[in-house]
């Protein structure tokens, strides 16, 4: 009878674990399917400002960014993972249809180590995006000195780190700018982000990391730091066991 008792309490519990993390999975995809509105809103908001400003060629190039861009967002948003390349070609494209809507007034680079092995590490889709978008938005386009944005990505034994700085305007004016944005516009990426990390990481052992704070030059705020790290745990769960057929191609 004991031996009953603990086998039932057992399988209880297995299939309880079962269910939360099928709900998690379909909660994480509905965070997923809001981004692309969220996304789609601040892109519309830029070709507008495009539209005023600059000549029909230009205009004609930042659509066709804006379609290759758009096309990319439904495409990942379906997915579990995504290859670090792919990631990266991602952000590429919507960086530079920033820089564009910004008339040039920003630069950026990308610094990778090494070691990375950029094809074989996947990760969540549309989770390094925010932190990109928060910086250029509420950064580096308030600030009246040219931006400059460094997205830094690093690979260790405990896993991968992000790091995304800017020279904008710093926490404080950026909370102000917001606190003004917010009575006109009410903007979820940054709530989306957050409980898409809780999701991911239920009931893991090593957890998805982050935190944001003042980029500081002899004790001078002069933009804002947001790190973003993924244990190599979660990475390796989400590697496709079964072969993968990249959605984008390598450039030369």
């Amino acid at each position: 009878m004991g031996g009953l008792l603990i086998y039932c309490f057992n399988r209880s519990r297995h299939t309880t674990q079962l269910m939360q993390s099928q709900i998690s999975l379909l909660e994480s995809q509905s965070l997923r399917s809001q981004m692309n509105p969220h996304f789609i809103f601040n892109v519309l908001n830029g070709l507008q400002s495009a539209l005023i400003l600059k000549s029909d060629r230009e205009i004609s190039h930042y659509i066709g960014q804006l379609s290759g861009l758009l096309r990319m967002t439904l495409d990942v948003s379906k997915r579990e993972s995504i290859s670090l390349t792919e990631e990266i070609e991602y952000l590429k494209s919507y960086v530079e249809l920033q820089r564009i809507r910004l008339n040039d007034r920003m630069d950026y680079c990308f610094d990778l180590s090494r070691n990375i092995e950029a094809s074989k590490i996947f990760i969540p889709p549309l989770l390094i995006q925010p932190l990109v978008e928060n910086a250029i938005l509420h950064g580096i386009t308030p600030s009246k000195n040219k931006g400059i944005l460094v997205i830094s990505i690093k690979h260790s034994k405990l896993g991968l780190t992000i790091l995304v700085e800017d020279n904008g305007v710093g926490i404080e004016k950026s909370i102000a700018i917001k606190r003004w944005y917010r009575n006109h516009h009410k903007s979820y990426g940054n709530t989306i982000l957050l409980e898409r990390i809780d999701l991911l990481n239920f009931n893991q052992i090593e957890k998805i990391k982050f935190k944001i704070g003042n980029l500081n030059k002899k004790g001078v705020s002069s933009g804002t730091s947001a790190e973003l790290f993924i244990p190599n745990p979660i990475i390796k769960k989400l590697t496709p066991k079964n072969g993968f057929k990249s959605l984008y191609h390598e450039k030369n």
